[in-house]
């Protein structure tokens, strides 16, 4: 069986009808007119934004920038392009071995990588790779070892930065909150960086919780 360590990077929607549909309501305090469209001149755009930042981790809304993948041992690959289609039609392209032959492996997996790569394939008009779907089970671990849901259950969480400092394994500064900061000032090396290293870093883990590290 190949061990196919996954991971993406995505940035909020640029979907313009997704702006257009959010409704900013001042707090209840806010009674009178004036005082109501006082505190939306001041604040209706910044709360727009903060709706918008959030979609950055909806597997249904988010873009994907960067995936990044490595099979067993071998090295790491990294995806970028000019638009998401083109980003998912590279890794589709890389052929996961199929008929049971392959595991996908990676942090939250199931709640965030493998749903995103489906969602955002059909959205972008393209049909998922056969190991992209929404109807693997926790306990499917010989087809998904998710090393969140092996580590926690499928209750609790722990970010993949805490559990590799638990586990004594190499950590990086830069965390999933900063990548649309380094997306809108074009650091895409950057994320691709930090991206490639959590994949390498998710296979220490994975070898480490299968007693092969």
């Amino acid at each position: 069986m190949t061990d196919i360590f996954i991971d993406c990077e995505t940035k909020p929607t640029s979907a313009q009808w997704f702006a257009d549909d959010i409704v900013i309501t001042p707090p209840g305090q806010y009674k009178k007119p004036e005082s109501i469209q006082k505190w939306l001149e001041e604040n209706e755009a910044s709360e727009r934004q903060k709706i918008i930042d959030k979609t950055a981790v909806d597997t249904s809304l988010a873009e994907i920038i960067c995936i990044c993948y490595a099979a067993d041992d071998g090295l790491v690959v990294e995806i970028t392009g000019e638009t998401e289609k083109d980003i998912l039609a590279e890794f589709f392209a890389f052929g996961l071995p199929g008929n049971r032959k392959s595991r996908l492996v990676g942090h939250n997996i199931l709640g965030f990588d493998i749903p995103l790569i489906y969602h955002r394939a059909i959205v972008n008009g393209l049909r998922p790779s056969h190991a992209f779907h929404m109807h693997y089970k926790p306990w499917d671990n010989n087809l998904v070892f998710d090393t969140m849901v092996e580590w926690c259950g499928i209750r609790d969480r722990i970010s993949q930065h805490r559990l590799a400092k638990l586990l004594g394994i190499p950590t990086q500064d830069v965390d999933g909150s900063q990548i649309p900061e380094l997306y809108a000032a074009g650091k895409i090396d950057e994320i691709a960086a930090k991206c490639r290293f959590d994949v390498e870093q998710n296979r220490q883990i994975f070898k480490r919780m299968t007693g092969n590290g």
